[in-house]
């Protein structure tokens, strides 16, 4: 964990830092006359410290050991990628837009299963794997599994590795403070 000064800013160790370009173990930027700049949209670090990084501009995964060297881009065939988890056996990339896609690949790069996504009032805002399986989540606020066609939307997100199954809801209360319940189960 990384420590902050009085200032606030981090006072921890700067792990690795990615050149811009298409080359290994560089990511993407696109800077258009008008609209936002694109660069990476995220990163993700597995259990054993694997990093993977979404460069949605070259359409690719950028994966990293745990000490930051490159290890190998993970080609993909989504038009937009935007959101990414992962597992100590899997990754999920989700394309919500464009192509409506998500990808549930290895960390060799393999596409175990491709799960075509909703269209929703909800703005898509996350992707989690739960026991492998994708989970998209809409508004910040639930999530939906997809592929299944009987299975039900939960509120909150899934609890992280090493905690019990449930899922954890924020709230606000009505003093305007913030409440956080965790609620059981799947």
């Amino acid at each position: 964990a990384e420590s902050q000064g009085a200032d606030g800013n981090s006072t921890g160790k700067l792990l690795v830092t990615l050149p811009w370009g298409t080359g290994p173990g560089q990511v993407g930027l696109s800077t258009p006359t008008e609209g936002l700049a694109r660069g990476p949209e995220a990163l993700a670090v597995a259990p054993d410290g694997r990093m993977a990084v979404l460069d949605s501009v070259n359409r690719r995964i950028v994966v990293l050991a745990p000490d930051g060297s490159f290890k190998v881009h993970l080609p993909l065939s989504l038009t937009d990628p935007r959101f990414l988890c992962v597992t100590a056996d899997r990754l999920a990339v989700l394309d919500p837009d464009t192509d409506g896609v998500c990808l549930v690949m290895d960390w060799e790069g393999v596409v175990l299963k491709s799960y075509t996504t909703p269209r929703t009032q909800e703005p898509p805002t996350a992707v989690f794997l739960i026991d492998g399986h994708p989970w998209m989540e809409l508004a910040h606020a639930r999530c939906a599994p997809l592929g299944r066609v009987a299975a039900q939307a939960h509120e909150g997100r899934p609890l992280g590795l090493g905690i019990e199954r449930g899922w954890v809801v924020a709230t606000r209360l009505a003093d305007g403070q913030a409440g956080l319940s965790v609620q059981a189960g799947r």
